[in-house]
């Protein structure tokens, strides 16, 4: 789980708010397979990470199930193993197809990316993106850096 998960559970107790959590695909379970085999990509067309599969597979059942979908917060890549990229892109794509009357938010933990990793908050449909600048922006402990996409309309 992102370690953002508990923010998110108080949020939903507070508003009454459905929290859904995509669980580790058994294809990059951690103690199963070394780290290298994990981050390979694992769809047939060679373009879609475990994590991406997974994820549109949620975003799919829910909103098959009358789910309404109003964000989706997921980290770039996962603290615990590593694992990652998430194709933003394409969360995205997935989330415009499941909700074309309204879009959900997208929310992005970068704190493992930001800084080494090249992220187009435009191009990819990022809402919300957040981290901790400690990691690879190297700042000081203690500071976040916040970018909204949000409009005045």
């Amino acid at each position: 789980m992102s370690s953002n998960v508990y923010a998110w559970q108080r949020l939903s107790r507070e508003t009454g708010a459905r929290l859904v959590v995509v669980r580790l695909p058994d294809s990059i379970n951690a103690f199963s397979e070394p780290l290298a085999k994990k981050r390979r990509l694992s769809s047939a067309d060679g373009t879609s990470s475990a994590w991406d599969l997974a994820l549109a597979e949620c975003l799919r059942r829910e909103s098959q199930n009358g789910g309404r979908i109003a964000v989706v917060a997921v980290p770039h890549f996962l603290w615990t193993d590593g694992s990652g990229p998430v194709s933003l892109s394409k969360l995205r794509a997935v989330m415009d197809e499941v909700r074309p009357d309204r879009k959900a938010a997208l929310v992005v933990d970068a704190t493992q990316s930001l800084g080494v990793v090249p992220i187009d908050v435009k191009a990819w449909g990022i809402d919300w993106l957040a981290c901790s600048v400690h990691k690879w922006l190297f700042g000081p402990y203690g500071l976040s850096l916040v970018y909204s996409a949000r409009s005045e309309e």
